[in-house]
């Protein structure tokens, strides 16, 4: 699960970029938190969100998640 929703519109829904050495992307739907991609196990640099139902683009602070799937 994760700890973030979209800050325009409230949705739990999004895809989330955490920008490694290489990159990682996660699915979310309905705050359930799914890995879909592939990645090395360095530090994260930066992530970014975009919102499943408006579109709206972010870069949430203080992220703490747990992959679901």
């Amino acid at each position: 699960m994760i700890n973030k929703v979209c800050p325009k519109c409230k949705s739990n829904s999004f895809t989330m970029t955490v920008y490694r050495k290489g990159g990682t992307i996660y699915e979310v739907e309905d705050g359930v938190l799914e890995a879909n991609g592939m990645t090395d196990d360095g530090d994260s640099v930066s992530v970014t969100c975009q919102c499943a139902k408006c579109g709206y683009i972010w870069h949430p602070r203080n992220l703490v998640f747990e992959i679901d799937k």
